[in-house]
């Protein structure tokens, strides 16, 4: 039984399944998961204004995200009206029946263009002992995080990165673009990167 809305669900094991040339917008949950499973893609789709997440990576192996194109406005009323939703994120959530399953590894998001949300790109961890391995980020374009309040947009993040233990995180030839206009939807503290050291 799901209590949480989401456009495109691949989770509970699914393998191989091929997402592709969709338009997913304006849901009250994630615009897609990619959760429990393995060998999923997701290609050439567009996402926006998506509750959330726009895209979402969740105890995950062998994932793709490929030159898909995600956008987040100015209109916030599938976010509960409080913020932007967030573009890419990698996660290993802790409800108590996935806690002795994978977690999120061998993922590669690629070619894709991300605008405007309030993560742009993130790696999450609810546990400290669970980090995402073997994630590969290359030859996209993350460009103006926005958010709602001071460090609310954050065009990079990777949380806690020197406490979680992530392995063999790559992140290579990407462009991060992030002007710094203060304005009703950047926060004074919008940051490019935050967690790294």
């Amino acid at each position: 039984l799901l209590n949480w809305p989401v456009n495109i669900q691949c989770g509970g094991c699914e393998s191989n399944a091929v997402i592709e040339n969709n338009q997913v917008h304006d849901n009250w949950g994630e615009g897609i998961t990619f959760g429990v499973g393995t060998y999923n893609q997701a290609r050439n789709n567009i996402f926006w204004n998506n509750n959330s997440v726009n895209m979402y990576a969740n105890r995950q192996q062998h994932a793709v995200f490929d030159g898909n194109f995600v956008y987040c406005t100015e209109d916030v009323s599938q976010t509960s009206g409080m913020s932007r939703s967030n573009g890419i994120i990698i996660n290993n959530e802790i409800e108590a029946w996935q806690v002795n399953l994978p977690l999120t590894k061998d993922v590669l998001i690629k070619n894709n263009i991300v605008v405007g949300c309030k993560q742009n790109l993130g790696f999450w961890a609810q546990n400290k002992l669970y980090g995402s391995e073997n994630v590969i980020v290359a030859n996209n374009t993350f460009v103006n995080a926005r958010g709602t309040s001071s460090r609310d947009g954050i065009n990079f993040n990777i949380y806690k990165a020197t406490e979680v233990p992530y392995k063999n995180v790559k992140i290579q030839n990407n462009i991060f673009y992030q002007d710094l206009i203060d304005d009703d939807n950047v926060g004074t503290d919008t940051v490019i990167a935050e967690g790294l050291n």
